[in-house]
């Protein structure tokens, strides 16, 4: 069978048991936290709001292709079933593959309680033996989860939390997002993915 008609034949699977209605979703607009300032000499050029903003580009798959997430295996844009915007990413693994998203990531200055990664995400009723892998390559942040565990009616968003000395003080971290196939299909929506300070 040709990748076309699997891939084809993965979105019809994918409706067919996934019974709830498409919900039509609020745009969410790429995350940022506020910090005021009353010094009224920073009204012209630096402005009175300073913004600290997602450090994840591409965070809602809604550009015409993954940049800057390099992709490898069996993951693709999909406007089957998106949380929010036009697009999620859909991988659509076979037994015994791999398949990843994987993107360099600057941190900005941590919130006082370190950071916090988010993600959204969506899986198969039936297609859904094998795992969900999220880390920051080479630090101790990592977590993985099997996919029989996670939401197949609705997207819910599931969060890490981690300090800069999880990180190893590093500026510049490699956030990979991989699902690896069990003994039948894995099928997973992937939407929004966001990396904030957290205070």
């Amino acid at each position: 069978m040709s990748i076309r008609s699997k891939i084809k034949q993965s979105k019809t699977s994918f409706t067919r048991n996934n019974h709830a209605k498409k919900k039509k979703n609020t745009p969410l607009i790429n995350p940022v936290l506020k910090f005021q300032t009353k010094d009224p000499r920073q009204k012209k050029g630096l402005i009175s709001r300073k913004y600290r903003v997602n450090q994840v580009v591409n965070y809602g798959f809604d550009m015409p292709n993954f940049f800057p997430w390099r992709a490898e295996g069996a993951v693709y844009l999909s406007t089957l079933r998106p949380y929010t915007g036009p697009q999620s990413a859909f991988f659509a693994v076979q037994p015994g593959r791999s398949a990843y998203l994987r993107q360099r990531v600057t941190l900005g200055q941590p919130g006082s309680n370190g950071y916090r990664l988010t993600y959204y995400v969506l899986v198969d009723r039936n297609n859904n033996n094998g795992v969900l892998q999220i880390s920051l390559l080479n630090t101790a942040v990592s977590r993985t989860i099997p996919l029989n565990t996670l939401p197949y009616t609705s997207y819910q968003p599931f969060s890490i939390f981690f300090s800069d000395a999880d990180v190893n003080g590093q500026s510049n971290v490699d956030l990979e997002i991989r699902v690896n196939g069990g003994s039948s299909p894995s099928f997973l929506l992937l939407d929004v993915v966001t990396i904030l300070p957290r205070n």
